[in-house]
């Protein structure tokens, strides 16, 4: 029963270990990021399953910023958190506008192949509903997106 114990209590052990260690990209994916950002600091690889990309956190200079690429090399977008006061005045004239029911929880810089926006989360006031907004500099909104659904689905998955 001991050695059996034993056994067990060394599986669970490796098992943690292996779960708890990052994984290095291709050297394509390596490459390929380096090449596009060649003086960041810090660097810190993470492969999501679900998307099926690699992710790295970085900085450069004093600024953090995150970046996808798929397992070829390919970038798929970079982004950059920011502060809500640093949203250009097109974008917050469009909150004030439209969205003046909902209050701002976070921004991000977002920049891909296809196009570059400002992604916002925001919470309605009146029901608490959580919308992500893709709105460009120009503060023309590219996308609407209800993240209330994505967190009951993920309680569901939870269960």
């Amino acid at each position: 029963m001991k050695k059996l114990l034993n056994v067990f209590i060394g599986v669970v052990l490796i098992g943690f270990s292996a779960f708890g260690q990052e994984k290095e990209p291709p050297s394509a994916v390596k490459e390929a990021f380096n090449q596009k950002v060649p003086n960041a600091k810090d660097v810190e690889w993470n492969f999501d399953s679900e998307d099926m990309l690699w992710e790295v956190a970085y900085k450069l200079v004093d600024d953090e910023f995150e970046a996808a690429f798929d397992e070829h090399g390919n970038w798929m977008e970079t982004e950059k958190p920011m502060q809500l006061s640093a949203l250009p005045e097109s974008v917050q004239l469009r909150l004030k506008t439209d969205y003046s029911n909902y209050k701002a929880d976070e921004a991000e810089f977002v920049e891909t192949p296809e196009a570059s926006y400002y992604e916002i989360e925001v919470t309605s006031v009146t029901d608490q509903k959580v919308v992500e907004l893709h709105i460009t500099p120009a503060g023309d909104v590219l996308q609407m997106e209800d993240e209330s659904q994505d967190d009951e689905n993920d309680d569901e998955n939870d269960d």
